[in-house]
């Protein structure tokens, strides 16, 4: 983690103040969907309160992210073996490929 704080504080000043920027905009619009969320369900709440349900909503939030994370993961692996054994049983058959039954005199 100390690498990416030293990173980000050694980048030129308009590039840090981008990805500021972006991760500010990344909150606001967090603080907009439990707002949302807060209204949908008819949630009425003081400001100790309002600050739970922030905190509240922000790990079951990072906790869905997380699991479509590593359900988005083994779906690849699962994709990226059955596209292996394709290639495997393609490019493996006992033919020769069409380039090396060539002959060389016709080049």
């Amino acid at each position: 983690m100390w690498r990416c704080v030293w990173a980000v504080l050694h980048l030129p000043a308009e590039k840090r103040q981008m990805l500021l920027g972006q991760e500010e905009d990344r909150r606001k619009k967090m603080r907009e969907q439990i707002e949302q969320a807060l209204k949908d369900n008819g949630i009425q709440i003081n400001d100790e309160k309002k600050h739970q349900f922030f905190h509240r909503y922000f790990e079951e939030r990072r906790a869905i992210e997380e699991k479509l994370r590593k359900d988005e993961n083994e779906h690849r692996q699962t994709l990226m073996r059955e596209m292996s054994e394709k290639l495997k049983k393609e490019f493996s058959s006992s033919a020769p490929s069409p380039s090396a039954t060539e002959n060389p005199e016709k080049k």
